[in-house]
């Protein structure tokens, strides 16, 4: 019986890992968040410690990548480290300034890609984790991305 019930319960986690986590960008700074009304893209993520995007932009073009896990880095970006200041920058023009620091910087789940599109388009990609404040306070995975266009974007899930 036990066997039947630990089979069940991996076969449930193995499902759930396959199915895609769907979450938007939408545009912040760049020719797109001048436009009216703005776009909003869907992006689809799946995978656990790596996986891919899928991001359909403007005029249907399709970008796809691959995402991987970040190590935990704790204090500031040092060298060898491919975080660097214009990400943490990024970061802070989305959610706030400090926020970098003070929420992404060595979070357990903090995850970076590049999605390339059929027409050109580039998407550098990072999404974290935030991690509950408690009990009854869920999990929330939030990013940031910026294009080869001049974009920048919120990652909303």
């Amino acid at each position: 019986m036990k066997m039947k019930l630990l089979f069940a319960v991996m076969m449930v986690v193995a499902m759930s890992a396959c199915q895609p986590t769907v979450g938007k960008l939408y545009p912040v700074k760049g020719p797109l968040a001048a436009q009216t009304p703005m776009p909003v893209y869907i992006v689809k993520v799946t995978g656990g410690r790596s996986g891919t995007y899928t991001i359909t932009v403007s005029g249907g073009e399709v970008c796809k990548g691959t995402w991987t896990r970040v190590p935990s880095i704790t204090g500031a970006p040092a060298g060898g480290d491919s975080t660097n200041d214009s990400t943490a920058s990024i970061w802070d023009m989305v959610y706030g300034p400090g926020y970098y620091v003070a929420h992404v910087l060595g979070s357990k789940i903090y995850d970076r890609g590049v999605a390339t599109g059929s027409r050109g388009t580039v998407l550098d990609v990072e999404m974290f984790v935030a991690e509950a404040g408690g009990e009854h306070t869920p999990s929330v995975m939030k990013g940031v991305a910026k294009d080869n266009q001049g974009n920048i974007y919120k990652l909303a899930f």
